[in-house]
């Protein structure tokens, strides 16, 4: 295995301090930086444009990715995120030998992987219906460019995983991708994971709505996260009394929000300092609480859906997603790997999206399904997502049965896959791939950056040729909190 779990603390804590919390990017990596932040968030494109990708070998992107090390910090994605390079690497797993894929060690389905319909209120098999991976073999990826490049805004879905309360009021935030894997590295919350577990939980639990709750005065629950921040930042040498709503937007990087325009200029410097990038002005490209769907509330909410909508985001763009409410009820939720397509936008200038919120509920009962009697530990967490297709004409992409998934460093982490019930999905212990539902976890994962990646096999399963790799992408884990990696193609229209 190319990176021992303490192996990479100690890396994650050394380029945290090397990157500090300079006020300006370092010149003479500018060049470097813009490459590391454009690739930041892993693979999508096979490395050659065959139907037959060997993922084992450094990804066409790759090469341009990891900078010489003179300067700034440096974001190395081969030491931070990969596992291996070839199959001789990779350990043998549940005594099963494992392969490696996109730089992560997966054991391969045993069963051709065949289609469920997951978009109504139960799952549909389609067993004789194959995949469409036409998406992930082809040379471009799920990232190429296409369509216009505008603005236009996001309407969004949020689901409930599980059972749990409403969804109305929760938190969506979006980030730019280029810029958060390396913030979250280089975030000096990091500095309190030894000496403080308490402020090092709640200092990676900002977020825009959490600061505007506190400074309009509607609630002192998030204080404790204030109080984190503000001790984080004095161990980087950097104070920054948190004694306003610009402050708390400066820390967390919200920079377009602020209105002071010096504030948001040291802002922007650290976010590009940071986030190793010279183009990115605000890490947090918007903020809003989700309302009841106006057009059939009585009948969303039972479901647990929500809508919202952020203006002005642009297309071909890489973003992610934070989803947050209250603790007693929720956990934090946070999606990679997302891309705005220019030729999925509607008429009226929308891009229709989904995301997903994590309730307490299955925080607690999730663990013990596999076994977990003390649950998750409060710095760990969890990474879960759905395996499906490319979609075709007349439908969305739909669910693989018989996928399986791999995840860099799962140390101490239990693999599993998920049961074919939408209201109360649980792990199946033994299962050895997806269900109908197509779910996976890796559940107590502990911090830091990871790697996920799917495998899903198309005829005899005894031939690697007849696998198809969906890509990897580059996560981070931050305490307390679940990561959503779903791999889905799209149809082009």
């Amino acid at each position: 295995m190319r990176l021992s779990l303490a192996r990479r603390t100690v890396l994650v804590a050394a380029v945290s301090l090397a990157a500090g919390c300079s006020s300006t990017a370092e010149e003479d990596d500018s060049d470097a930086t813009s490459d590391v932040a454009a690739d930041a968030t892993g693979d999508s494109t096979p490395d050659t444009a065959t139907d037959t990708p060997d993922p084992g070998e450094v990804d066409a992107g790759d090469e341009d990715i990891v900078p010489d090390g003179s300067g700034g910090g440096g974001f190395d994605e081969a030491a931070i995120f990969f596992e291996c390079d070839d199959d001789s690497d990779c350990e043998q797993a549940q005594g099963q030998d494992q392969i490696c894929v996109f730089h992560v060690c997966v054991i391969p389905p045993t069963v051709p992987g065949y289609l469920s319909d997951d978009e109504g209120d139960a799952p549909v098999e389609h067993e004789d219906t194959a995949p469409n991976t036409a998406c992930y073999t082809s040379a471009a990826g799920i990232f190429e460019p296409v369509g216009e490049n505008r603005d236009v805004t996001l309407i969004g879905t949020l689901e409930r995983f599980g059972s749990g309360p409403p969804t109305t009021g929760l938190c969506v935030t979006i980030y730019d991708e280029t810029a958060l894997l390396p913030w979250l590295i280089n975030s000096e919350c990091n500095a309190l994971q030894e000496d403080d577990e308490e402020a090092y939980i709640a200092c990676f639990q900002l977020d825009p709505c959490r600061c505007q709750e506190h400074f309009d005065g509607s609630t002192t629950i998030n204080q404790p996260m204030i109080d984190a921040a503000e001790a984080a930042m004095d161990l980087a040498g950097t104070p920054l009394r948190i004694n306003s709503l610009d402050a708390c937007y400066s820390f967390i990087g919200y920079c377009d929000a602020m209105t002071d325009a010096t504030a948001k200029a040291e802002c922007t410097a650290r976010v590009q300092a940071n986030g190793l990038t010279t183009t990115v002005d605000s890490l947090v490209a918007g903020s809003v609480r989700t309302i009841e769907d106006p057009v059939d509330a009585a009948l969303d909410e039972p479901e647990g859906l929500s809508t919202w909508e952020i203006a002005n985001v642009p297309t071909n763009w890489r973003f992610s997603f934070k989803t947050s409410g209250r603790e007693n009820r929720w956990r934090d939720t946070w999606e990679y790997g997302l891309f705005t397509r220019g030729d999925q936008v509607d008429a009226e200038g929308n891009l229709r999206v989904d995301n997903t919120a994590v309730s307490d509920g299955s925080w607690q009962t999730i663990p013990a399904a596999v076994g977990l009697a003390g649950g998750i530990d409060d710095t760990h967490g969890a990474v879960a997502g759905v395996i499906r297709d490319c979609g075709a004409e007349g439908r969305n992409p739909w669910s693989v049965v018989h996928a399986t998934v791999g995840i860099s460093f799962n140390q101490g982490s239990v693999l599993a896959y998920f049961n074919g019930n939408p209201d109360d999905r649980l792990p199946l212990p033994g299962r050895p791939d997806t269900n109908v539902l197509g779910t996976y976890a890796a559940i107590d994962l502990p911090p830091g950056p990871n790697r996920v990646a799917p495998i899903i096999c198309v005829d005899d399963c005894s031939n690697r040729e007849n696998f198809v790799f969906a890509g990897g992408k580059n996560v981070f884990q931050t305490p307390k909190s679940v990561i959503i990696a779903t791999f889905e193609g799209f149809f082009e229209l």
